[in-house]
């Protein structure tokens, strides 16, 4: 049998269950989002800012297209890379060459790695763009550029992601 002092903690405890599991899903939010990619739309001169602005490193550029399989799994390669032992002295900048905005942020929804992902809509910024970095874009994706810490291109073109990171360590003077 239920006593009187029994029922009536089982109704605070009632009316403050949904307190609890609340914070515990907040504190469980940064776990979610460490996972999830984020999209951001530049113009080509801000794409050009954001890379040029990081004198201390050397730059991925890593242009692909959500239908790409292929350039999903060397997206994950590249991820894997970058958060290694080449962290401090490489940026990469994933560049979505999508003309299906819709495809790609449903792709960037899906995508379970903690990167940006930018996008520039207008043929002229992403024609600027190439043409900033003498990238010799093929329409071919994946489509890699390594740019160095002072700006200039150093490679450009296909090429798996062992291979670019041995481009990038020959570069850095690192044996791989």
């Amino acid at each position: 049998m239920f006593s009187v002092s029994s029922i009536q903690i089982s109704k605070r405890f009632l009316l403050i269950l949904p307190l609890i599991l609340l914070i515990q899903f907040i504190a469980f939010l940064p776990a979610i989002d460490a996972m999830a990619a984020e999209l951001k739309v530049l113009s080509g001169e801000q794409m050009i800012g954001k890379i040029k602005q990081d004198k201390d490193k050397s730059k991925v550029i890593f242009m692909f297209a959500s239908w790409c399989g292929f350039c999903k799994q060397a997206m994950a390669q590249l991820v894997d890379v970058s958060k290694g032992d080449l962290k401090d002295s490489v940026g990469v900048f994933y560049i979505s060459l999508d003309h299906d905005y819709d495809a790609l942020v449903k792709f960037t929804q899906n995508l379970d790695q903690n990167i940006t992902i930018y996008h520039m809509t207008k043929v002229e910024d992403i024609t600027d763009f190439f043409n900033t970095f003498s990238v010799n874009y093929t329409n071919s994706v994946p489509h890699i550029t390594i740019i160095d810490s002072g700006n200039k291109t150093i490679a450009d073109g296909k090429g798996s992601i062992a291979a670019v990171e041995k481009k990038i360590r020959n570069y850095l003077g690192q044996a791989s």
